[in-house]
């Protein structure tokens, strides 16, 4: 429960931050135009460092909350890894929301899994669900098609 409270209010949190801030708007000024952004005299690597160090900020919430539940070993961020990848691809790239949106996918297609066939379903049904949508919509449910350069 503690896992679900503290990630709610760390998404309602994280959301609020680029939409209202000084630095959400920069960010996402970032995301749509880099070029533009250091026209307008703005310092793109130290704009990327800041942002890398509030994604090890929310990484590390996530990763303590998860080793406070399950215990540690060197492996148990993989299986965690590959589903988040799966999540982005199912999402979209290009969009926040996306893929917070591939993530609910994701979580809700492995709890069904399990609850009708078994556990060692979970990730082939997951991965499954991964290559439908490389192969149907690569651009992923709010990705938008992009020429290839």
């Amino acid at each position: 429960m503690a896992q679900f409270v503290v990630s709610i209010i760390l998404l309602l949190f994280f959301l609020l931050f680029l939409k209202y801030s000084n630095l959400g708007i920069k960010t996402r000024a970032m995301r749509d135009d880099p070029v533009l952004f250091t026209v307008f005299g703005k310092e793109l690597k130290r704009q990327r460092l800041v942002l890398f160090g509030l994604s090890a900020l929310l990484a590390g919430t996530g990763s303590t909350l998860i080793a406070y539940d399950v215990g540690m070993d060197p492996y148990v961020g993989m299986p965690m890894l590959l589903n988040a990848v799966v999540a982005l691809i199912i999402g979209g790239v290009g969009r926040f929301e996306a893929p917070i949106v591939g993530g609910f996918i994701v979580g809700i297609l492995q709890s069904l899994a399990v609850w009708v066939f078994s556990s060692r379903w979970q990730d082939a049904v997951t991965f499954s669900l991964l290559l439908i949508f490389l192969v149907f919509r690569p651009q992923g449910l709010l990705g938008e098609k992009q020429r290839a350069v």
